[in-house]
């Protein structure tokens, strides 16, 4: 899971991401099966919330690959699977498209590239 809290009078977000191991039958509240969370407030200054989510997506990439090459060795058939409450920032992975903000094109065409590469859903 990833999300971003963006407040619009001062252009900054907050950024979390939250790694489960889940079964599809399991619950998604149950807090047993957290390997990896963090929150901070982002440096970089957005004009929008999708633009925040964008940010968080990235975050999150960059922390897993170490755990997937771990995962992977116990759990051969893994599924990653990237949820995030921002239906504009799963349009904008899935076309490569940043709409309103431009500057953060090359954030995005790199997460697009890690999400192919990771093979995550």
């Amino acid at each position: 899971f990833v999300d971003a809290a963006f407040d619009a009078s001062t252009c900054s977000s907050r950024s979390a991401f939250l790694f489960q191991l889940a079964d599809a039958s399991w619950s998604l509240i149950c807090w047993l099966n957290i390997l990896d969370w963090a929150t901070h407030k982002e440096k970089r200054k957005v004009l929008s919330t999708p633009a925040a989510e964008l940010l968080t997506i990235q975050m999150g990439l960059k922390r897993l690959p170490l755990m997937l090459r771990t995962l992977h060795f116990l759990f051969p058939s893994l599924e990653v699977v990237l949820f995030s409450d921002s239906a504009t920032s799963l349009s904008q992975m899935e076309t490569g498209v940043a709409k309103k903000e431009e500057r953060l094109f090359g954030i995005l065409a790199w997460c697009v590239q890690e999400v192919k590469r990771m093979d995550i859903k």
